[in-house]
């Protein structure tokens, strides 16, 4: 939003929840963490009361404080407690979030339910996390979380802990964590032959290590950034639902035998898919929803293509 100057004639502004930026001449650096614009405007200006970053001091619009806070968990004390303790009236307002102690499924809700569209770094790399799993919700829609740092005790993470982490951008791991690791902010088992999640918001192309062997369920799911996937030479399957809805290019190396259940389901965004020679199975649904246009190597046995059609050799349907 763009802050409106001499607008005499307007009489009332509302800022919306969903306003997370206003541009204008803020009155003092961007480090600060009290900044406030005014407007050479005579309107009363109202911010919807779930909008969680600004709000109107003596007819003044500033950005409420952002907070850098860190908590320590016990059995008994629980996240919110803990929040309230450390003087913290209202959670939204926390951006910044470190905690140390027992981590319980309760503080996963009470992330999603009162933190989610502001919080934007999770530090819990000296956590102990209940059970050692992540239960689902877990952080799924957490839209403000940037980074996260996952405890070295957590030895199981539910595939949908990230559904609509519109913002992720990196997954780190303590490094003394025997079941995870991270390279470069994507999340894979700590052999790295398992790529288990790709950040949502991560921008760029993206080459599987070659070490990978295995791509886990909707490890790319939501990743409307990511132009590109290039699989390493000696991948032997795709798993089902890795892709989920965006990207434009897929290259499948042609040591490749298998794509799995619903692999490229609803991909409206792939143009083309060249299936090499190797492949021998593709399972059911994987490219149902995907208008791409397909390619089939001539030395396939088992798939054909006519007109951008994809066929099975044996009967002439689609897989």
């Amino acid at each position: 939003m763009r802050g409106q100057n001499n607008c005499i004639g307007l009489t009332s502004i509302l800022i919306p929840a969903s306003v997370t930026e206003i541009v204008g001449s803020w009155s003092a650096s961007e480090t600060d963490i009290s900044k406030s614009i005014s407007w050479n405007c005579p309107a009363i200006i109202t911010i919807h009361p779930e909008n969680h970053i600004f709000e109107v001091e003596k007819k003044t619009v500033i950005k409420k404080q952002i907070i850098n806070v860190s908590v320590t968990l016990s059995q008994r004390l629980r996240l919110e407690q803990a929040l309230k303790k450390a003087g913290i009236k209202e959670p939204a307002y926390v951006s910044r979030l470190t905690v140390t102690g027992t981590f319980a499924e309760s503080d996963f809700r009470y992330i999603c339910e009162n933190m989610a569209e502001t919080l934007q770094e999770l530090e819990l790399s000296n956590a102990s996390i209940r059970k050692n799993h992540i239960p689902y919700p877990g952080f799924s829609g957490c839209t403000g979380l940037i980074s996260i740092i996952l405890s070295e005790t957590v030895q199981s993470i539910d595939r949908r802990v990230f559904y609509d982490c519109t913002q992720l951008s990196s997954i780190a791991v303590h490094p003394d964590n025997p079941y995870y690791a991270s390279d470069n902010g994507v999340l894979y088992n700590k052999e790295m032959t398992v790529l288990v999640k790709y950040p949502l918001a991560r921008q760029s192309d993206y080459v599987i290590p070659a070490s990978v062997t295995k791509i886990d369920i909707e490890a790319f799911r939501g990743c409307t950034g990511l132009a590109s996937v290039t699989f390493p030479d000696d991948s032997l399957w795709i798993n089902k639902w890795i892709w989920w809805r965006y990207g434009s290019t897929v290259t499948i190396p042609d040591t490749m035998i298998e794509i799995g259940q619903d692999a490229f389901r609803d991909c409206t965004g792939l143009s083309t898919v060249s299936i090499p020679a190797s492949i021998s199975e593709i399972c059911n649904g994987a490219f149902d929803g995907c208008p791409a246009s397909f390619r089939v190597h001539p030395d396939n046995p088992n798939y054909t293509s006519e007109k951008g059609v994809l066929f099975d050799k044996t009967d002439k349907t689609f897989p």
